[in-house]
């Protein structure tokens, strides 16, 4: 199972990327949006990265490709979100 969360955090002064945005503890201050992956059977990081502050939590989905379908696409296309599969290329034969 992969667990997605994301975090505020606050930074000083004019960070790149750092915007304002929602942070319960530090208010109107600028601050990154991480989104993290862990798997939670093996309790390890999967994988992270920055967003600017004002990046709302849930505004994209993350597959990999055992999740790569076009059903699933259809359905969070219509819902008006983004989405990345991650998957390896094969080259075909014959």
């Amino acid at each position: 199972m992969i667990d997605l969360d994301s975090r505020a955090v606050n930074v000083e002064r004019n960070q790149e990327g750092a915007v304002k945005g929602y942070h319960p503890h530090h208010k109107g201050n600028n601050c990154y949006n991480i989104l993290m992956a862990f798997c939670d059977e093996l309790k390890a990081y999967i994988t992270g990265f920055m967003r600017s502050g004002n990046t709302y939590t849930t505004s994209f989905f993350r597959m990999d490709s055992g999740y790569e379908s076009e059903e699933i696409a259809e359905v969070i296309e219509e819902a008006g979100y983004q989405y990345v599969v991650k998957a390896k290329e094969y080259s075909k034969h014959a």
